[in-house]
């Protein structure tokens, strides 16, 4: 299961000054992305330059697209909780083995290999994906939880 570990400096400063100033946060349109990293994300910045997901061109690899509407399950108790609705499935490694074990989650705000990091989710255990393997999130199994 991956818990959150901590939203990005980005993404802090776009909720406070929305709650406490005139500057509006316009969330995504519909989805949110989910990938996958083999370094343990600070929060620092929403850029990707201390976040390496594994390469398309080696791996096939690609962000998975959540839509917001039902992608995602939010509790009604507290403390209040979001989880996957259902299964997230990456596409079949079929170019060669993901470089490095996998070891977080992060989600984005945009499928871009670029930019758009706003939460990294750290994950259990270090998961190796090999040629002919897919990463899978189960449903419920990415827990998103302030506190």
């Amino acid at each position: 299961m991956a818990t959150i570990a901590g939203f990005t400096n980005v993404f802090e400063d776009l909720v406070l000054k929305h709650f406490f100033t005139s500057t509006a946060y316009t969330p995504p349109s519909t989805s949110l992305y989910v990938g996958l990293s083999s370094t343990v994300p600070t929060e620092e910045t929403g850029t990707l330059n201390n976040v390496t997901e594994p390469t398309l061109a080696v791996s096939d690899y690609a962000r998975v697209e959540v839509a917001m509407a039902t992608g995602w399950t939010v509790s009604a108790t507290a403390p209040t909780q979001v989880v996957n609705a259902s299964d997230i499935v990456f596409p079949i490694c079929t170019g060669s083995d993901y470089p490095a074990s996998i070891v977080a989650v992060c989600i984005f705000d945009d499928s871009l290999a670029n930019n758009g990091r706003l939460i990294t989710a750290a994950s259990c255990t270090a998961t190796a994906i090999a040629v002919n393997q897919q990463a899978k999130i189960l449903a419920t199994k990415l827990k998103l939880t302030l506190t």
